[in-house]
């Protein structure tokens, strides 16, 4: 689900970018690259890293990316298909990964090994820079908490509001 109110990007400076690129989607894998930012400023946040470590890469080659782009992970929720290849990516790159603290007890509490694990909270904003996220609870049928991700365009970059929301 995603929506925009227009009267936030009225808001919005001219040369502000808010982009996304699913990398993929379905059973055998979730990856989505959001990208925000204002002239020379961007952040890239790869929300959920459930491909395998090999197509992950391959894909993210194709839509012109590196991995050290990437600044962070955001997990929505435990199940495989969503983290699938996140300790592997987040160690190889030292990236840091952001998730529930129900999903890390719920896939073991692992070591990220260079790729720092974050507790997201419930409403409580991330900052990026210029990319604001602010987990967002969501029903789910998981025995732990999952959130979704509100995004809205701020001065100088983007930040967290109910406004575009982004669901996995």
């Amino acid at each position: 689900i995603v929506k925009v109110i227009a009267d936030d990007l009225q808001k919005t400076p001219r040369d502000a970018v808010l982009r996304f690129k699913s990398l993929g989607s379905g059973s055998a894998g979730n990856a989505t690259v959001i990208e925000a930012g204002s002239g020379l400023h961007v952040r890239r946040l790869l929300v959920d890293c459930g491909l395998r470590i090999t197509d992950l890469l391959h894909r993210m080659g194709l839509a012109g990316l590196e991995p050290g782009q990437i600044d962070a992970v955001f997990i929505t929720h435990e199940h495989s298909d969503h983290i699938g290849s996140a300790r592997q990516f987040c160690k190889r790159f030292k990236t840091p990964v952001w998730m529930s603290l129900g999903s890390f007890q719920a896939i073991g509490e692992p070591d990220f090994e260079g790729g720092d694990y974050c507790q997201a909270k419930d409403g409580v904003p991330i900052d990026l820079g210029e990319l604001q996220i602010q987990p967002v609870h969501r029903g789910q049928r998981l025995a732990h908490q999952g959130f979704g991700l509100d995004i809205a365009p701020r001065r100088g970059g983007f930040k967290a509001q109910p406004g575009l929301t982004v669901r996995s």
